[in-house]
């Protein structure tokens, strides 16, 4: 039986669970599991709870899988998790004691007192009695402990600076200052040194004739001696510098090159990728580069009752349900009695990226409020902790009622909220294949509008030409995208009902993952 592997070499700190290269990768794995294949994916120590998270939100079981893995996680890595977790305040045990004493008291020591009548003249007193008596005694247990940080308060600033400054060394989190060079080159030797490890766990296995690598991230995939299949998604950084100005773009352009040139063999999701980025920025031979487009992404199965057939208003009201449960567990003071059923709001679904476009759907939202009085939402799931232009656009305009940041959604969220939006709206400059969103919506009842880029012509000029008036806008121009999603929200009925061949011209993703493994298996 063929051995195929998997090489992940992310950083501890990223999750690919909700991004479109961690769904491709899960259809990927659902294929390879389906065939005659055995499975290996080598990956840091560090990224296996993310692994576990992907497979576990796309019912993959772990079992048949066999991880190859660094030995133990750095203790860099360890400290800044530590940190990073949430810790108990000594605020919070105080308040826990103080319950625990409290409900003790009121079942024992206060029997005396309700039987005779006067507990409830008395309660205030004996509880704060109570209180004040278990403090001291939690004070004295624990005064050894808590003295040192007492004493460590009462310092001055810049001894405390000085006293911790080893561990804010090690455990400062890089994603705060992330354009700071040499807080972007410690990252890297530590990551260099751990795929080195990886690598070296890899050649040893020459069971493994083939590895499959699903991004250009990782220039080290080089010193694999092996067989190596690599997914290239696109060049965007050189596609649209100007949105990519930071002193790390250089390193970072030169380390996908890299691994674009140590690759047996590329695939990537389309021409014009495959043309201009790889054929024309790179000079690789394209009779190199196998192009396969993405297949067909439902999310319809999230919202089934059971296995019967369901009508969209059946789904929708299983979809009202989710949401209700989302706006328990997320409180909003905004959001939380919206009406979904009686509601008109757009949705895109996407991190955030410069070239995202998403500061522009957001103007043409308030555009839509102010100078058209449309009363119309927007439901974004990326979070724009890093776009404070978004942020400060949302709040002069008072908008926090027509805007929700609806970040890290589980797979039946997303397609709680794909199944009740008026419309689906992606105003991306820029995608190295069809981007997800559409099937996304359209599988669940909801048409989608698009901005006019390479990968949305080439894919729409192949299979449904007719569509490109309707569907397409220029993301350029908000004036344009205003009025498109209008006669999309006027005409969303008419629309979907035209953009059923396009979905139905998607390849399933069995199919696509059979193209996969034939590349990587080089039949």
């Amino acid at each position: 039986m063929n051995k195929v592997g998997i090489f992940l070499g992310y950083s501890s700190e990223t999750s690919i669970k909700k991004e479109g290269l961690g769904r491709l990768l899960a259809f990927v794995i659902k294929g390879i599991q389906a065939g005659e294949s055995e499975l290996v994916i080598a990956c840091p120590q560090w990224f296996q709870i993310h692994l576990e998270e992907l497979l576990e939100d796309h019912n993959i079981p772990l079992s048949n899988i066999e991880l190859l893995m660094t030995e133990g996680i750095p203790l860099a890595v360890r400290l800044r998790r530590k940190k990073s977790s949430k810790r108990k305040s000594l605020f919070d045990y105080v308040e826990g004691f103080k319950s625990s004493l409290i409900t003790f008291a009121k079942k024992r020591v206060l029997k005396v007192a309700v039987a005779n009548k006067s507990y409830k003249l008395f309660q205030p007193l004996i509880e704060l009695l109570l209180f004040f008596i278990g403090l001291l005694t939690f004070a004295l247990l624990f005064l050894p402990v808590f003295l040192p940080y007492l004493i460590y308060r009462l310092l001055p600033l810049n001894i405390k600076n000085l006293i911790t400054m080893p561990y804010r060394i090690v455990t400062g989190s890089l994603s705060s200052i992330r354009n700071n060079v040499l807080a972007i080159e410690g990252s890297e030797l530590l990551i260099e040194s751990e795929l080195d490890e990886l690598i070296c766990k890899i050649n040893t296995r020459t069971d493994i004739g083939q590895w499959f690598v699903p991004t250009l991230f990782w220039s080290e995939i080089g010193k694999i001696n092996a067989r190596k299949i690599v997914v290239s998604p696109d060049l965007v950084l050189n596609e649209m510098p100007s949105h990519f100005v930071y002193p790390w773009v250089e390193n970072v352009v030169s380390k996908l090159e890299a691994a674009a040139y140590s690759a047996d063999k590329l695939i990537t999701y389309s021409e014009y990728v495959k043309e201009k980025h790889l054929g024309k920025f790179l000079g690789i031979d394209r009779k190199n580069v196998t192009v396969i487009n993405h297949g067909r992404v439902s999310l319809k199965e999230y919202l089934l009752l059971g296995n019967k057939k369901q009508t969209l208003d059946e789904t929708r009201k299983v979809a009202l349900s989710i949401l209700r449960d989302y706006f328990i567990q997320h409180q909003n003071v905004f959001w939380s009695s919206v009406d979904f059923e009686h509601i008109n709001y757009i949705f895109y679904s996407s991190q955030y990226r410069p070239y995202k476009n998403i500061f522009a759907l957001v103007r043409c939202v308030e555009n839509i409020n102010r100078e058209q009085g449309i009363n119309l939402k927007l439901v974004l799931t990326c979070s724009i902790e890093h776009a404070p232009e978004i942020i400060n656009f949302i709040s002069e305009n008072n908008m926090h009622s027509k805007v929700l940041i609806a970040h890290n959604l589980s797979s039946k969220e997303l397609a709680a909220f794909n199944a009740l939006a008026s419309l689906s709206v992606n105003p991306s400059l820029f995608e190295g294949g069809m981007p997800f969103t559409f099937c996304e919506a359209y599988s669940v009842g909801t048409p989608s509008i698009m901005g006019d880029i390479p990968v949305t012509r080439e894919i729409l000029t192949k299979r449904t030409p007719h569509l490109l008036d309707s569907m397409l806008f220029d993301p350029y121009s908000d004036y344009d995208m205003v009025n498109k999603i209008i006669w999309g929200l006027e005409n969303k009925e008419q629309l979907f009902k035209e953009q059923r061949e396009l979905f139905d011209k998607f390849p399933s993703w069995d199919e696509v993952a059979a193209r996969y493994i034939e590349e990587i298996l080089g039949e």
